[in-house]
């Protein structure tokens, strides 16, 4: 782990959280910054939608397709343009407030019992739906 980052007084490294605490700060954060380079799904910026918490992600293929214009995005592989992301997000309130009512309209897609469905129909659909050759 870099050190300058490690004595950064206002930087915590949490390890593993609960769902208590995770909840507790979810609730008081000021934005949810998700730089990651690859993601199957992505749920931890979902979660903080559901919080109404503003989220910054990166710009990468699956998060277009599943967060849209709720979120803002950034590349993760440029420090200055997450930099930049942060401050545009922490001081612009209407973008805040923006991306807070599109989170929440983009939560609403979303549930693990929708999820189950399609799972559920494509185990059983499956083999019925399987053309003959």
């Amino acid at each position: 782990m870099n050190t300058k980052i490690q004595s950064r007084h206002n930087i915590v490294f949490t390890g593993y959280v609960n769902n208590k605490k995770l909840n507790n700060l979810y609730k008081n954060a000021t934005s949810f910054i998700y730089p990651s380079i690859y993601e199957g799904f992505g749920i931890p910026p979902l979660e903080a939608q559901s919080f109404g918490v503003p989220v910054i992600v990166s710009d990468i293929e699956v998060f277009r397709e599943i967060y849209g214009d709720s979120v803002f995005y950034i590349n993760p592989y440029d420090t200055q343009n997450i930099l930049n992301g942060i401050h545009k997000v922490m001081n612009d309130k209407d973008l805040q407030s923006e991306l807070i009512e599109k989170g929440y309209k983009n939560i609403n897609k979303y549930s693990w019992k929708k999820s189950a469905r399609k799972i559920f129909h494509s185990i059983i659909e499956a083999p019925y739906n399987t053309p003959t050759l």
